[in-house]
């Protein structure tokens, strides 16, 4: 497809997420909206109008038209919707998850990778400034050697959150699961960032709200082992009564370094003294730098990859690989079991 001077972006879907997505793309000076596609003919005409944009009813039509597809619609739709556009599109991004099925998001890496279209699947906590810090510390070796990374997320969902559009988000047939492969596949996907490939899984799920049995989990809990010995603990939940807390510790035979919501704290066994102002001044620097639209951050990055014809920062394996580890996750989960991952995925 030839692009004009500004590339023209389609967007997939009718949700929250998807009106967060169209007013990100409105702030990039190098792109254009042309429309709007969903399965819901009254959504679709509704978000249409709201955003002043125009509506497609033929997905096709919208593929041919645009440089760009944004896919933002229901999990079990996304490699579905990726397919259709890879013959036409320069670019295709997906909200995570890739998919809910990972030899399907398989086959679409596959695919993707002979087209030569670029794609990306959204991660935008690798824009964070504390992360993309901690990476950079990993990186120069300053906490030695890693042991052990603890990740411990609550980000409390109400049951309207999951009843809203048809309840899609309650049903493990559409949705692909709960709290893990919504909300902290992003976290699974900093652990590979940080640490590379994973060896075995072990997971728990907790499928109960209260005393209500649910058809998603609402908490999850396990652990990773890598290939460099890393032990990664995590626990995520979107209980409703818990206060909300993001918190990642990683510990080094040099140090540790934690970061909890948007602060990053370091020890090295510096001194208290010395480590207090050496944190003091790392934050106040990651506080000037903060990005309060992560999104937007990844979408520049991805229309540069576009436009350059290069591999964006994160890429479509990456969201496979993270898929990858929340299936087996999952897996263990059900079975009882430890898993041990097959070395060649990809």
């Amino acid at each position: 497809m030839c692009m004009s001077t500004k590339l023209k972006v389609g967007v997939v879907g009718t949700g929250k997420h998807a009106s967060y997505h169209v007013k990100t793309w409105n702030t990039l000076k190098n792109v254009t909206i042309i429309g709007i596609h969903g399965s819901n003919a009254e959504r679709l005409n509704y978000f249409a109008k709201r955003h002043g944009i125009a509506c497609y009813q033929d997905y096709g039509d919208l593929v041919q038209r645009a440089d760009i597809i944004d896919i933002v619609s229901q999990n079990h739709t996304h490699s579905d919707y990726a397919f259709m556009a890879l013959k036409e599109a320069s670019g295709i991004i997906i909200e995570k998850p890739l998919d809910i099925q990972y030899e399907k998001a398989q086959r679409l890496y596959r695919a993707a990778k002979s087209s030569g279209t670029v794609c990306s699947v959204v991660s935008q906590f690798r824009f964070h400034e504390s992360f993309k810090y901690l990476k950079r510390l990993l990186d120069e070796g300053v906490l030695g050697d890693v042991e052990v990374c603890k990740i411990s997320i609550v980000w409390p969902r109400d049951e309207q959150y999951y009843s809203n559009n048809q309840g899609w988000r309650a049903d493990p047939s559409l949705a692909g699961g709960g709290v893990l492969i919504h909300q902290c596949i992003h976290f699974i996907d900093l652990a590979c960032w940080f640490f590379g490939n994973a060896s075995s899984v072990c997971g728990r799920e907790n499928l109960k709200d209260g005393k209500r049995k649910c058809e998603v989990e609402r908490s999850f809990w396990g652990e990773i082992e890598f290939v460099n010995g890393v032990i990664c603990q995590i626990y995520f939940s979107t209980n409703p009564s818990v206060r909300e807390r993001t918190i990642v510790e990683i510990s080094g035979s040099k140090g540790m370094a934690m970061i909890m919501g948007n602060w990053l704290f370091i020890d090295t066994g510096s001194g208290i003294v010395k480590s207090m102002i050496s944190n003091i001044k790392c934050n106040l620097l990651l506080q000037m730098k903060k990005r309060p639209n992560l999104l937007k951050y990844q979408l520049e990055d991805f229309v540069y990859s576009v436009l350059a014809k290069t591999t964006p920062r994160v890429s479509l394996k990456d969201g496979l690989i993270a898929l990858k580890l929340v299936m087996s996750l999952y897996h263990s989960a059900q079975s009882g079991r430890r898993l041990t991952l097959q070395d060649n995925i990809l």
